[in-house]
C-alpha cells in the first residue's frame, strides 16, 4: 500500500543507518533537544519517557564539523560532548566518534533532494583531509597511553621477536604469582574525560515552534530518510503519517527517539490547531479583533467562559477530554 501512494521508505547506505547517536546530530541541519528518561530507572528494560518538551534548534553542519581535528583517516576516532550551553555541567549527549563516518554520511547527504533544497552546503575542505590523509593518528587522550603504545611497539621488533623465541621453553609457576587486584581509578577517568571536545551548537539560538517548521522530520532524522521525501504530495495529515510509519515491516521509525518525538509533534500540532480555532470563535455576539487578543483581559474573560478550557477536548489526557468521555459513558 504504501508504494502505491508514494509512501515508501527510500533505500539509503549502511554507513548512513549506522550512524551513532551524535554522528546523526552532526550531520543534520536540526537538533531536537529532549529529555528522555526511564520510567523505572532500575528495573531491566525499563520503558521511556519524554519530559517537558522537546526543544528544537537550527545549527550549521559546517559549525558542526569544524570542531573535528583536521586530519583524520579511516581508524581515527575522537570524544564529543554535546551540550545545549556550555555553562552546563550535564551532557546531553557524550560518545566516542569517528569523524571517517561523518565524512562519508555528508558525502552522501549534500546531493539529496532536501539538502539541495535547503542550501545546505559542505565545505570541500573537510572531505579533503580525510581523502589525502594517509598518515595514522593517535587520537590518545592520555599521554601515558601514547608512551605505552611506542613501548609496545619497540618489543615487537625483529632483536625482540627472536629473544622471546629463544624463550619459549621456558614455563612460568603458577604458585609464585601473586594474586593482582584491578581497580578502575575515577580520578584518572574524569582527567581523560577532560579533553574531550565539547559543542553547544544551540547556544544563544531561539527555539523555533513546529508549525515555522517545514519537512522537519525528514531533516531531523537522516538515519531514518536520508535526505529524501517521505510524503511528497502532501496527502497524509501528521497523524496519518504517525500510523503510516509504525505499521510498517520496515520498522526503523519504532526507535523509542523517534516515537517520544512523533507523540510530542502530534500533540503539540493539535493544541496549536485548536487554541486558533477557541479564538476565531464569537462570544456573545461580539466582534474579536486583534486589539482584543493582544489584551489580557480580553482573554482571561475568554478562559472564564469555558471557551479556553473546553478546545482542549480533543487533545488526549487533557482535562476537558477525560471530562467528555467521562459524560459519555457514565450518563
Amino acid at each position: 500500500m504504501a508504494e502505491t501512494e508514494n509512501l515508501k521508505f527510500p533505500i539509503i547506505p549502511d554507513y548512513i543507518t549506522n550512524l551513532s547517536p551524535i554522528e546523526e546530530r552532526m550531520v543534520s541541519p536540526y537538533i531536537p533537544f529532549m529529555q528522555i528518561k526511564a520510567l523505572q530507572p532500575y528495573a531491566l528494560n525499563s520503558q521511556l519517557s519524554l519530559q517537558g518538551s522537546v526543544v528544537n534548534i537550527v545549527t550549521d553542519v559546517n559549525e558542526m564539523i569544524n570542531v573535528l581535528p583536521r586530519r583524520f583517516n579511516e581508524l581515527s576516532v575522537v570524544q564529543i560532548k554535546l551540550k545545549r550551553h556550555i555553562e552546563h555541567q550535564s551532557n546531553y549527549m557524550f560518545e566516542t566518534i569517528k569523524p571517517s563516518n561523518i565524512c562519508k554520511a555528508l558525502k552522501f547527504l549534500k546531493d539529496t533532494p532536501f539538502y539541495k533544497e535547503n542550501n545546505i552546503q559542505i565545505n570541500n575542505t573537510f572531505f579533503e583531509n580525510y581523502e589525502n590523509n594517509d598518515k595514522n593518528i593517535n587520537f590518545i587522550v592520555d599521554e601515558q597511553d601514547l608512551e605505552n603504545s611506542k613501548k609496545n611497539n619497540d618489543e615487537n621488533l625483529p632483536g625482540k621477536i627472536n629473544e622471546l623465541k629463544n624463550n619459549e621453553n621456558e614455563l612460568l609457576d603458577t604458585y609464585e604469582l601473586n594474586d593482582e587486584v584491578l581497580l578502575v581509578d575515577n580520578n584518572e577517568l574524569s582527567n581523560k574525560t577532560q579533553n574531550s571536545i565539547v559543542i553547544a551548537p544551540g547556544q544563544d539560538k531561539q527555539p523555533l515552534p513546529w508549525h515555522k517548521l517545514q519537512n522537519y522530520d525528514e531533516l531531523c532524522f537522516p538515519r531514518i530518510f536520508g535526505g529524501y521525501h517521505f510524503d511528497k504530495q502532501n496527502t497524509l495529515t501528521y497523524s496519518e503519517r504517525v500510523l503510516s510509519e509504525i505499521r510498517r515491516k520496515d520498522r526503523r521509525s519504532c526507535i523509542p527517539t523517534r516515537l517520544l518525538f512523533m507523540a510530542k509533534q502530534k500533540l503539540e500540532k493539535s493544541v496549536f490547531s485548536n487554541m486558533n480555532i477557541c479564538l476565531r470563535k464569537i462570544y456573545k455576539n461580539e466582534n474579536l479583533k486583534a486589539e482584543n487578543v493582544l489584551n489580557t483581559k480580553t482573554l482571561n474573560d475568554i478562559y472564564r467562559s469555558d471557551e479556553g478550557y473546553q478546545f482542549l477536548k480533543q487533545v488526549r489526557s487533557s482535562p476537558s477530554y477525560w471530562q467528555e468521555k467521562k459524560n459519555i459513558y457514565f450518563q
